[in-house]
């Protein structure tokens, strides 16, 4: 079990098939850190990123998810990702203060799936992100209960 103790939030060491990492931390472009827990199943990665935002910020999940999305296009101009397509959810489905986005790319002549579900929340930007060749059930159950974790934490 991880417990983030500025939000929290306690992610337990498995959801269905999906096993927790190595933890993390990566620099923001706020000079703070943030912490990224992956997660790691047959066929799927996913990660779950907390940063704090600065006081009173008016980032929204909007933002993340365009921030998201410009970096996956810069890091396709890199060379790191290619025949990339983005998009952006409707938000008709979204669980209520999420937004949602996502990209494919080619990968070792496959197709691969990234999901990016962004919400900003007492202070902090969370991100989960889910890539998988094939959007299973479970890919859905994963992102489903890490909402769910996020959503209840009591801070």
């Amino acid at each position: 079990m991880y417990r983030h103790s500025e939000t929290g939030l306690e992610l337990p060491d498995t959801i269905g098939s999906y096993k927790q990492g190595q933890i993390g931390s990566y620099p923001t472009s706020s000079g703070q850190t943030g912490i990224a827990i992956p997660y790691h199943a047959p066929g799927a990665e996913g990660t779950v990123f907390i940063r704090p935002l600065a006081p009173h910020s008016p980032e929204t999940a909007s933002d993340l998810i365009e921030e998201n999305l410009n970096l996956v296009k810069a890091m396709e101009a890199s060379g790191k990702y290619s025949a990339v397509t983005t998009y952006r959810s409707s938000g008709v489905d979204e669980r209520p203060g999420w937004e949602r986005a996502g990209f494919t790319t080619k990968s070792n002549d496959s197709i691969l799936v990234s999901l990016i579900f962004c919400s900003v929340q007492r202070g902090y930007a969370f991100k989960v992100r889910v890539t998988a060749r094939n959007l299973t059930e479970e890919v859905k159950a994963f992102v489903a209960a890490m909402q769910e974790l996020i959503d209840k934490a009591p801070a």
